[in-house]
Formats: C-alpha cells, structure tokens, sequence
C-alpha cells in the first residue's frame, strides 16, 4: 500500500509540473479559442466568406442538398452532384440561393459545399447538369 501512495504522489507531482510550466500566455487565450503553434487561435473554423452574387461555383459534396429556403429544416427540392457547377444569386446566413445552368432548377444550398470554378458551363453540355429530382440519402 505504501508503495502505491509513493506512486500516486509522484505522478500528481510531475503532472502539476507539467501543468505550472505552460507558457503564461498559454492560459490567457479569450474564449472561443485556445494556444496552439505559438498563438491564440479559434477553437472552430471561421465559417467561409459568402460567395459573390452572380459569380459561378462548383460542388464540392458528394450530394448536396438544394433546399425550398435557407435552413437545413427546410424541403429537399433536389440534390446536386459534385463538380456541379451552379450560379449564386444571392446569401443569407451561411446558405446561398443558387440557379443550375440549363436548368432552371433554383433552392438554397450551404456556402461550405461551394468553391469557386474556373468553368463556365455552356448550354446543354458539361457539369451544369440539372439536380437529381428525387433526394439521395447517402
């Protein structure tokens, strides 16, 4: 029993000395974030930069949703396919109201499965394909 006791008194040491010798500034992050690489950073990602009204994105999902409005809990009204490209009509926190070229087809997707392309679709060819119409659960 002795022994143990020993045991637990030296791991509470080191961990305590590990513990006082983290950098001061290490504890003085504001909260949100945290130390890590030498500074305060975000404990989460900062949510993307809108994309631009007008301006040509590409699916970067597998499937993407479109929705009726810009909520998760709103109705799947098609699901678009990686490498789709489509064009933001406008934003609304997080989400962006889109068109499919040669479609028609609009709803609200999240900005997060939207990079930017270098392709323009041209009509009735290449990725400007129109969503599925039934949703896909993967």
């Amino acid at each position: 029993m002795h022994k143990l006791s020993a045991v637990f008194v030296i791991f509470t040491a080191l961990a305590l000395a590990v513990l006082f010798t983290l950098p001061s500034h290490a504890q003085e992050c504001p909260p949100g974030t945290a130390w890590f690489r030498g500074k305060c950073r975000p404990v989460f990602p900062e949510s993307p930069t809108p994309p631009t009204q007008g301006r040509m994105m590409e699916v970067t999902a597998s499937a993407l949703n479109m929705r009726s409005c810009p909520s998760t809990r709103c109705a799947v009204v098609g699901v678009l396919r990686n490498g789709q490209i489509v064009e933001v009509l406008g934003n609304d926190e997080g989400f962006s109201r889109i068109t499919v070229p040669n479609s028609g087809a609009t709803g609200w997707v999240s900005d997060r499965y939207l990079a930017p392309t270098r392709h323009f679709p041209t009509p009735g060819t290449g990725p400007g394909r129109p969503p599925l119409t039934e949703p896909r659960y993967e």
